[in-house]
């Protein structure tokens, strides 16, 4: 199920807050028109994510509660991060040695003179 970024606000916001927001009080915590704020209370409403328990008065319901863990899992696993295979190197072994680059070495900290590098 695809939900809104104001949708996943709204839930955030009633699931900090310990029993609930009044309309007034949720609507002033987004920065969104009133029509969208409208739209999506229904929405969230219609779904059963959270629950009218007074007269404009919003809680997170247990539905609303488990979708926005399930939400925050799927955001964390980012395609993009995933390194592709072509870059992936077999890993060193600890008792290998590893011979670095001179060139690619700090001349003045390695105390390295320009006719020891080979080009």
């Amino acid at each position: 199920m695809l939900l809104s970024k104001a949708d996943l606000e709204v839930l955030l916001r009633l699931r900090i807050s310990s029993n609930g927001l009044d309309a007034y009080s949720l609507f002033q915590y987004l920065s969104i028109p009133f029509t969208e704020f409208i739209k999506v209370i229904k929405t969230l409403s219609e779904k059963e994510f959270i629950d009218e328990t007074k007269d404009d008065y919003f809680r997170i319901s247990t539905k609303g509660q488990e979708t926005l863990k399930s939400k925050k899992a799927s955001v964390a696993n980012k395609h993009w991060r995933q390194v592709p295979e072509r870059f992936i190197v077999p890993k060193l072994n600890e008792k290998s040695f590893y011979i670095p680059s001179l060139r690619l070495l700090d001349k003045k900290t390695f105390k390295i003179n320009d006719d020891e590098i080979e080009l």
